[in-house]
């Protein structure tokens, strides 16, 4: 019965907003990240405009059929797979956080706001490198290229006398 009322309240909310949108005309913007390292938070931005009290969905497409994830303010699926999908709205914006992000992640999703008009971002999960994926992996380069060009050098000195 809760899940009937939630859903109830959210599509008023949705048909509310829908005739408000079409009144003004609203544009979506949808940005984030096109891949993030395996194990890192991919954070999504989007805003609308256009209208005074948007509502939101977030759908992942990616899937058949396809899910809501969140839906408002609220997480809208129970699934396991959306555990670590984060969401928070200010005004006109919502900020849908993976976080972690693992390959099982990755895909499509679709904000769609006040059921007007809505934007999709597809994006993938690279693989963790230990030596790539670290921020200190340059020093780490940097010193080996060192160590390497001094035993050169050490080499051709032995040689030179």
């Amino acid at each position: 019965m809760e899940s009937w009322k939630k859903n109830q309240r959210s599509l008023w909310l949705t048909i509310i907003s829908m005739v408000i949108g079409m009144s003004y005309g609203q544009t979506v913007n949808l940005t984030g990240p096109a891949s993030v390292v395996e194990g890192r938070d991919a954070i999504f931005t989007c805003n609308v405009t256009g209208i005074l009290f948007p509502t939101f969905v977030w759908n992942d497409v990616s899937v058949t059929p396809s899910q809501q994830i969140f839906v408002n303010f609220g997480s809208f699926s129970e699934k396991p797979k959306y555990d670590n999908f984060k969401l928070s709205q200010s005004g006109n914006s919502t900020i849908m956080t993976i976080r972690e992000a693992d390959f099982e992640d990755a895909g499509s999703f679709v904000c769609v706001a006040s059921g007007v008009n809505s934007a999709t971002i597809k994006f993938t999960i690279d693989e963790d490198s230990p030596w790539f994926g670290h921020p200190r992996s340059f020093i780490v380069i940097a010193a080996l290229a060192i160590l390497l060009v001094a035993s050169i050098i050490i080499n051709i000195s032995q040689y030179i006398k």
